[in-house]
């Protein structure tokens, strides 16, 4: 602590403020101060509007910058969903198409094989003639003589080490019909059997409702495959559930 001879009192400081200034330190500015004091106020908040008006108009071209952005965007989305109907409405009509035209070769290649029938489980024989084979079961288990068989082959390679089926193809579709409506009785107890020489899309069918068909059967119903459906006794298309 200095002595008490150099400590100033308050009092003593402002007295010599007063002397070397003129005022006091508490004394209002003078007039010219005051002046530029409000003109630098006024001058701050001039260019204060000045700043907030010129981010205003930016803040209002980003709203609309971003209102166009938003219309076209939402233009495009409009235009884009209609397309996108269009085009769902355009496959749909091509997926019709498309079904109509595959079930059009379907009874076309149904047509071109309604002479036609496979006898499965024959084996095979070193230099075989199928067609003779063919003729000598028509001869000797359906007692015919007399039908004329355009040609008979071998098709395919067999499966599961089962000899490949003979596919006959009949001269006279009535003579094929014939045959096909014997085969159940007469082959009952062979070691062949004979089918129909079915189209992928009616093999498919066929095996579809197999169980419901051996269902009606055990029930007294007899059904058989032609056409492409399961038909019963009147030659109706059968109506499966499931």
């Amino acid at each position: 602590m200095p002595p008490p001879s150099t400590r100033k009192t308050r009092a003593a400081r402002d007295t010599e403020d007063t002397e070397e200034n003129g005022t006091t330190p508490d004394a209002p500015l003078p007039p010219g101060n005051t002046q530029s004091f409000e003109s630098f106020v006024k001058m701050s908040l001039k260019n204060l509007l000045v700043g907030q008006k010129e981010l205003k108009n930016k803040v209002d071209l980003l709203e609309d910058s971003v209102n166009s952005s938003f219309e076209f965007v939402h233009g495009r989305l409009e235009d884009l969903e209609k397309n996108n109907v269009a085009l769902e409405k355009k496959v749909d009509k091509q997926g019709e198409a498309i079904e109509f035209l595959l079930d059009k070769c379907n009874t076309l290649e149904r047509f071109s094989r309604r002479n036609n029938f496979r006898i499965v489980g024959v084996p095979v024989e070193k230099g075989e003639r199928c067609i003779e084979k063919v003729e000598k079961i028509l001869r000797e288990d359906f007692h015919l003589d007399n039908v004329a068989i355009e040609r008979a082959h071998r098709d395919g390679r067999g499966l599961q080490g089962k000899p490949p089926h003979i596919l006959v193809k009949m001269l006279s579709y009535r003579d094929k019909t014939s045959i096909m409506i014997k085969a159940r009785d007469v082959l009952r107890g062979k070691d062949y059997y004979m089918v129909d020489d079915l189209t992928r899309e009616d093999l498919k069918e066929k095996k579809k409702w197999k169980s419901h068909v051996a269902e009606a059967y055990e029930k007294g119903e007899k059904c058989r495959f032609f056409a492409g459906k399961w038909r019963g006794k009147d030659g109706q298309a059968k109506k499966f559930d499931g």
